[in-house]
């Protein structure tokens, strides 16, 4: 993933990034837009009332809003 502000790869702690959304379109937004945020991808996604699940680098889960919650990424 290509960070748009400095035209190099993300590196902001987060692995992953899933989104449920209404449509494939704000999801695929969503989930690309919390990897460029990375650790305050969270507390963005969560005052837009999103659900997601966020893995960060060492492979701890944080769900945000409604997503079941997680201890660890396998």
């Amino acid at each position: 993933m290509i960070d748009p502000r400095t035209g190099a790869p993300t590196d902001g702690g987060l692995r992953t990034a899933t989104v449920w959304a209404p449509t494939c379109v704000e999801a695929n937004t969503y989930s690309t837009a919390a990897l460029v945020w990375g650790r305050s991808a969270a507390a963005r996604l969560g005052l837009a009332g999103v659900a997601a699940r966020l893995v960060d680098d060492e492979g701890v889960v944080r769900p945000v809003g409604p997503w079941p919650g997680e201890e660890r990424a396998a």
